[in-house]
């Protein structure tokens, strides 16, 4: 459902695709499926502005625990 969500966000240039990478991260930790939530939660931070950024290293954190 999120990677579908993804793909229609890249063509409809959606503000808040860093959440929908965080919440497919979290989807993908509690399957502990942790090398792909990393993945996602590197990406929510890359495209997120400073401000919101602290809850995805959170996030990301989990995963290299």
């Amino acid at each position: 459902m999120f990677s579908k969500a993804i793909s229609k966000s890249l063509n409809a240039q959606v503000l808040h695709l860093n959440h929908i990478y965080h919440y497919r991260g979290l989807c993908y930790f509690q399957l502990k499926e942790y090398d792909q939530a990393e993945k996602d939660f590197q990406e929510a931070i890359s495209i997120s502005d400073d401000k919101s950024k602290i809850q995805f290293y959170n996030s990301l954190g989990k995963c290299k625990v």
